[in-house]
């Protein structure tokens, strides 16, 4: 018994010096490599919690523009009004800058 022991314990000390399973990323389905499993870590599983968290808030936003109307209206509504009535005021501040010279004569004599 102990010559089987004894060639048992250089067999022992060789499993506990070998490298264990560690499934970080993989999930067995055999339950006695379950045991293998390592947790992710917690900070990991916030950032994923919290992004996909923001994921989601993005597409429920993405979705609320998807169905209000749009409003598109040109950067210049009145561009051509604009030009239209740019002649006429060239006159009229001609016919004021004459109206207030006059104005400022006459205050001026008196």
């Amino acid at each position: 018994m102990e010559k089987l022991l004894a060639t048992l314990q250089p067999y022992s000390d060789e499993i506990h010096n070998q490298k264990s399973l560690k499934f970080r990323n993989y999930v067995p389905r055999d339950k006695d490599l379950s045991t293998f499993v390592v947790e992710a870590p917690t900070k990991v599983l916030q950032v994923e919690i919290l992004v996909d968290r923001e994921a989601r808030n993005a597409l429920k936003d993405f979705e609320k523009q998807q169905n209000e109307p749009l409003t598109i209206a040109p950067k210049k509504a009145n561009w051509d009004l604009k030009r239209n009535l740019e002649r006429k005021s060239e006159k009229l501040n001609e016919k004021t800058e004459k109206a207030i010279k006059k104005l400022i004569k006459l205050q001026n004599a008196n």
